[in-house]
């Protein structure tokens, strides 16, 4: 469930904040898979959709849609995960990563991700406490999964923080955009 702990230390969940605009909130449909080139194979898929019950999830995917995709608790990572059932996120190759490169360890995701939103506007710190600001709701978010992982009295460690933009700041009519940047 967790890294194991020395002498009486209580154990260590490792967590990844997977947060961003439609590339984190996952835009493929599981439609696609297996792709005609054969890179994603049906074993390889169904790999995926089985899930991987050694890293788990909760997320949250366009919080403030008509039709936002999120689960309670923690889950095992799987196909379904990105904006809606139909569709996959980022999570579904990095838990094939982990699982590989670290057989038998646990790791916990916490996603957090919209599409079609700005850095500038829905992302800035800057504009805490507005109405549908996505980095409070990152923040409120975390704070929640974090406070799951750590009710039965084991420790969380964040161990990384990704990232993954989208195409909503790629603009270049924005007021903010700088050709010699």
């Amino acid at each position: 469930e967790a890294q194991k702990p020395r002498g009486g230390e209580r154990p260590v969940k490792r967590v990844l904040i997977l947060a961003g605009q439609s590339n984190a909130g996952g835009h493929t449909f599981l439609s696609f898979l297996p792709d005609a080139a054969g890179k994603i194979s049906p074993s390889r898929v169904s790999e995926m959709a089985l899930g991987y019950n050694n890293i788990r999830i909760m997320y949250s995917v366009n919080p403030y849609s008509t039709a936002p995709h999120r689960s309670e608790d923690f889950v095992p990572v799987k196909l379904g995960q990105g904006r809606s059932d139909q569709c996959l996120g980022p999570e579904a190759g990095l838990a094939e990563y982990l699982n590989k490169t670290y057989p038998g360890e646990e790791f916990y995701i916490i996603k957090c991700a919209s599409g079609g939103t700005r850095l500038q506007s829905s992302w800035n710190p800057e504009n805490s406490g507005q109405s549908k600001n996505l980095y409070d709701e990152m923040l409120s978010f975390t704070s929640t999964a974090l406070n799951k992982l750590t009710s039965d009295g084991s420790t969380a460690e964040i161990v990384a923080f990704l990232w993954m933009q989208g195409e909503s700041d790629t603009n270049k009519d924005l007021t903010y955009y700088s050709p010699d940047f």
